[in-house]
């Protein structure tokens, strides 16, 4: 799956990852602003994410635990022991801005 987002030129962090275009034109940017997005598991990564048991994407991936926490209403724990899936860490590289395209 193919992941766009923006970088923040200020902490160098990516933000407003999404698997579409328009997700981060909901945003307030345009595709000159985004990047195409390179995902890798890594325990060191600075990246929280999650991932359904039953998918191999990736998905609500933040660059800090509470901007990712908040995205559950009894917290990631309460998913993760219901069995609904797993915190995954990532590394995040830009693959290729869109403005090259």
């Amino acid at each position: 799956m193919i992941n766009y987002g923006t970088k923040n030129d200020r902490d160098g962090m990516f933000y407003n990852i999404f698997p579409s275009i328009l997700q981060v034109q909901m945003c307030g940017y345009e595709p000159d602003e985004m990047w195409i997005l390179k995902f890798e598991e890594d325990d060191e990564g600075e990246y929280w994410s999650f991932q359904d048991t039953d998918e191999d994407d990736f998905h609500l991936i933040f660059p800090h635990k509470v901007l990712f926490d908040v995205c559950f209403a009894y917290g990631v724990d309460a998913e993760v022991k219901a069995g609904k899936g797993r915190i995954v860490h990532l590394k995040i590289t830009k693959s290729q801005s869109l403005e090259a395209k």
